[in-house]
């Protein structure tokens, strides 16, 4: 009975867990190494899964999309359902809402339920916040990608955070600094495929993770090392040339 109630337990608050997972996603402080490894994603869980299957075996089909941030850069990840290249022939899409308003913004493929902000397409990034497809190539943005393979299943981005816009009404106004802030992802090869689905399109939204305070036990040892630096600095200058110790003192760090 006691295994029964704890295992009953443990189902709920996992299934809880999953069906908040795909969306409104807390965020997850990482600092990623964008070089196609993977492994530094280790405890980030799916922002949003593939709802449709299989559905563009000869292109790009997205399967799960992860996000992540530290104090610098936004973290992007997608798996696919098979091999493909969403590089080489530049037309797969990341886009970014920042202020989660269709009302604003570029609409992809015409849809009227998300408004980008923003577009990155392989290393570059675009601003999108007027309504337009391209207004200006964002070129401070810090965007970079990796991938182990290509044609691969595992791609990695980042665009830093304090990117701002090049033209128009946002010209110097930040562009990723919402909270939360709206994902999409599009690849036009083969026969197209979106994460979420067309029909859900501003169904993935990300919150910031805030940069960690320093634990107790981490600000305990810094104390630490400032006081052996204090004690060490006071030994080495303890007794001046006569042999007294007065001399010393006046060198340790208070």
């Amino acid at each position: 009975m006691f295994m029964r109630t704890n295992l009953l337990r443990i189902s709920v608050v996992a299934l809880s867990t999953w069906l908040l997972s795909p969306t409104g996603l807390a965020g997850s402080f990482r600092t990623i190494t964008v070089d196609g490894d993977s492994s530094d994603w280790g405890g980030v869980v799916p922002a949003y899964v593939n709802e449709n299957g299989v559905n563009n075996p000869t292109g790009v089909d997205f399967q799960e999309v992860y996000l992540a941030n530290d104090a610098d850069f936004l973290y992007i990840r997608f798996t696919l359902q098979q091999p493909a290249d969403p590089i080489s022939a530049w037309s797969t899409y990341i886009w970014l809402d920042n202020d989660n308003s269709s009302a604003t913004g570029f609409h992809p493929f015409g849809n009227p339920n998300f408004g980008s902000s923003l577009m990155i397409i392989n290393d570059q990034a675009y601003q999108q916040a007027g309504g337009g497809w391209n207004e200006g190539t964002l070129t401070a943005a810090g965007v970079a990608y990796g991938a182990s393979v290509i044609p691969g299943t595992d791609f990695e981005f980042k665009i830093a955070r304090n990117v701002t816009g090049v033209a128009g009404d946002f010209a110097g106004l930040p562009l990723l600094n919402g909270d939360p802030i709206g994902v999409q992802l599009a690849s036009e090869t083969g026969t197209a495929d979106s994460l979420p689905g067309w029909s859900n399109y501003g169904d993935v939204y990300y919150t910031m993770a805030t940069v960690p305070e320093p634990t107790t036990f981490a600000l305990l040892g810094v104390g630490a090392l400032l006081f052996s630096g204090k004690l060490a600095y006071g030994r080495r200058n303890f007794g001046g040339a006569d042999g007294s110790q007065s001399a010393g003192r006046n060198h340790e760090i208070e």
